[in-house]
């Protein structure tokens, strides 16, 4: 990570454990979830991957988009609702640091793939729902995977047991 991404990553952390009390009141959560997106949104963290679509499309700017693998406005929400993961996330550096690097990766998918992904995630009146588990993401959404040099391969990221424990009540696939 370099100085400047560090920075970046260190102010979000700042923010977040200065939001925690704000979180309670729900007027706040979206304002603080878009905050925290546009500073982790930042950081340039592009992986060699890309969707087969995005792979084989001719036009390679115009319908184009970095998708990150793990939404960071879902993540900054699972942690904010969660006592036990804030304790880790917003008291450890080094913990929120190495969940900054995770969350920071992007992949190239198209625009309509892009828009399928954005679909597995909900917020009904403050309440976060997700279709299925979020590494599971792109093979529900019937996307392949490319890394230049391997061609196609599997999800090849996996969140923290603690986060990926507390992700289950939010899936309710029957809320969408």
């Amino acid at each position: 990570m370099n100085s400047r991404d560090y920075i970046k990553t260190k102010v979000a952390w700042n923010a977040l454990r200065g939001s925690r009390y704000d979180w309670e009141l729900s007027e706040y959560r979206a304002e603080i979830t878009r905050q925290f997106y546009l500073v982790i949104s930042s950081i340039n963290n592009s992986l060699n991957i890309m969707s087969e679509n995005a792979v084989q499309s001719d036009d390679k700017h115009d319908k184009h988009e970095k998708d990150h693998f793990f939404p960071p406005q879902t993540i900054c929400r699972i942690i904010m609702d969660d006592y036990t993961l804030q304790d880790k996330y917003l008291k450890h550096f080094d913990a929120f640091k190495d969940l900054i690097q995770l969350i920071t990766k992007t992949i190239v998918v198209t625009k309509e793939e892009n828009k399928l992904l954005r679909r597995q995630t909900k917020n009904s009146n403050g309440v976060l729902y997700l279709q299925q588990s979020l590494i599971e993401k792109y093979d529900c959404a019937g996307i392949v995977l490319h890394d230049g040099a391997k061609g196609q391969i599997d999800f090849p990221f996996v969140l923290p047991d603690d986060i990926l424990e507390c992700e289950k009540k939010y899936i309710k696939p029957e809320k969408f």
